[in-house]
């Protein structure tokens, strides 16, 4: 009577054992990595969301660039300046437009969206003056043809496409941003020196303004904060 009372109990043991066993032999398999598999998952969730950061950067960079080959110049200084502040403008909001969506440093989506808010503006007023403005016939009048305009342009987008971008996208921000204010500051100065139209010569006094500030910013938070930039 005994003994059969034994056996059942004994394979009910045996049955509780065995999945214990398995499980952890599954965990062990999951743990090869030295990663369990909610950090495995995590991983590769930052790794896709950087790559569409990326991804989303370098769209703008070649938005641009096809944008500048596309430019005819007039020889009106004002009214090129206000074209080309224009398309250097708007690759300013789409990059702030990336750092608001994915960026994670406070500081610097706020910098972004005031970046965006203004910029947006000054867009407005640039392109009713190009609209609107009607250029003199260059052989009623003597043009001294710039090419300042065109060639710090040029230099921008070679800079700022030489960057390497991490994917991080505070780190891109701050460093694609900082070539980028620089150049419009360059212009900004161009345009106070050789442009006439005072309305014209005023924005460019307030890029100069507001974006020295901001540029004093970006390189503060890049001296706190490491990160990869290729030089």
């Amino acid at each position: 009577m005994k003994n059969n009372i034994l056996v059942p109990v004994t394979l009910l043991l045996m049955a509780k054992l065995l999945p214990s066993c398995d499980s952890k032999n599954n965990d062990t398999e999951q743990n090869q990595t030295g990663y369990s598999t909610s950090e495995m998952n995590r991983s590769d969730s930052i790794k896709a969301v950087q790559l569409k950061a990326k991804t989303a950067m370098a769209q703008v960079l070649n938005n641009t660039d096809v944008k500048m080959n596309e430019k005819m110049m007039t020889g009106d200084f004002d009214c090129d300046f206000a074209d080309i502040m224009t398309t250097h403008h708007q690759e300013a909001i789409d990059i702030s437009e990336i750092e608001i969506l994915r960026g994670n440093d406070t500081e610097l989506k706020s910098i972004a969206q005031t970046i965006l808010d203004s910029q947006k503006n000054d867009i407005t007023e640039l392109g009713q003056f190009v609209e609107n403005y009607r250029i003199i016939d260059p052989e009623k009048q003597k043009y001294d043809p710039h090419y300042e305009l065109t060639e710090t342009m040029k230099m921008m987008v070679k800079k700022m496409n030489s960057l390497k971008m991490t994917g991080n996208s505070d780190n891109d921000f701050v460093a694609l941003m900082i070539p980028h204010h620089q150049s419009g500051l360059e212009m900004a100065k161009d345009e106070i020196s050789h442009g006439k139209n005072s309305k014209i010569k005023k924005i460019a006094q307030n890029i100069v303004e507001v974006q020295s500030k901001e540029l004093n910013a970006f390189k503060s938070w890049k001296s706190s904060f490491s990160y990869s930039l290729a030089k």
